[in-house]
């Protein structure tokens, strides 16, 4: 799915009524334009709603950063790791194309929902002009020159 800065990419969306917990997921983020190499889309922040129809910013915010999430920091400057419960698998940064792919498992801190579940991520993000919080409004001063993003995105649940 190709998103423009400040658009949502939606991993999952669990409808109302349904329990489960979120065990995993994998991502690939590949950025294109001019301002790939920036890597600004990593700015941005996953979201978790439960029920789905919960007002943003959501119930949970899983990470404020595209590297949170999966244990990671400072745009993955460390490059490709793996660990128990996340890992890096690729990292590519330059000129009009960088891509970044990594998983997170959640079997040592599970997700639990009931009333449905939906899980997020934007691509890049805001901060508020007043506070300087970012993740918690949908408009605001963009962090960056983020650039057009294809996110894929595998989820591991179990619903009941």
């Amino acid at each position: 799915m190709c998103i423009r800065d400040r658009e949502f990419h939606t991993l999952v969306n669990i409808p109302n009524g349904k329990s489960g917990m979120l065990f995993g997921a994998m991502i690939d983020i590949i950025m294109y334009g001019q301002n790939a190499s920036t890597l600004n889309s990593l700015e941005g922040c996953w979201h978790s709603y439960s029920p789905p129809g919960t007002p943003f910013p959501g119930s949970l915010l899983l990470g404020t950063g595209s590297e949170d999430y999966p244990e990671s920091a400072f745009y993955f400057n460390a490059g490709p790791y793996r660990a128990d419960t996340s890992g890096l698998t690729v990292f590519e940064q330059g000129g009009s194309q960088s891509r970044v792919s990594f998983y997170k498992l959640h079997h040592q801190d599970p997700i639990f929902f009931r009333d449905g579940f939906k899980f997020e991520w934007r691509n890049g993000d805001v901060s508020d002009p007043k506070t300087g919080e970012k993740c918690t409004q949908l408009e605001g001063e963009l962090i960056g020159s983020v650039s057009v993003a294809n996110v894929s995105s595998l989820v591991y649940l179990y619903v009941w």
